[in-house]
C-alpha cells in the first residue's frame, strides 16, 4: 500500500481512495469518507429480474433497519 501511495504522489494525485467501508485505520490515515452509488442492472425478465427484486428488498429492509436502530440512539 506504501508503494502505490508513493507512486500516486510521485504521479501528483491529489487523492487516494481507500474504498468503501470505515475500518478503524482509516481515521489513522486521516481518510475522510465520501458517498458511493451503487448502479445494478438487470435484464426485465426471467431469473435476473427476481434476484434484482430480492437485492432491492434486502437493500430497502437494511435501510429501514438502520433508520430505525439510528433514531433510538
Amino acid at each position: 500500500m506504501i508503494a502505490s501511495l508513493r507512486h500516486s504522489i510521485s504521479r501528483g494525485m491529489r487523492a487516494y481512495d481507500l474504498l468503501r467501508g470505515d475500518e478503524p485505520y482509516k481515521a489513522n490515515w486521516r481518510a475522510q469518507p465520501c458517498p458511493t452509488e451503487n448502479i445494478l442492472i438487470a435484464p426485465a425478465v426471467g431469473p435476473a429480474r427476481l434476484r434484482h427484486s430480492l437485492i432491492v428488498a434486502g437493500d430497502t429492509v437494511k435501510d429501514w433497519l438502520k433508520s430505525g436502530l439510528a433514531s433510538r440512539s
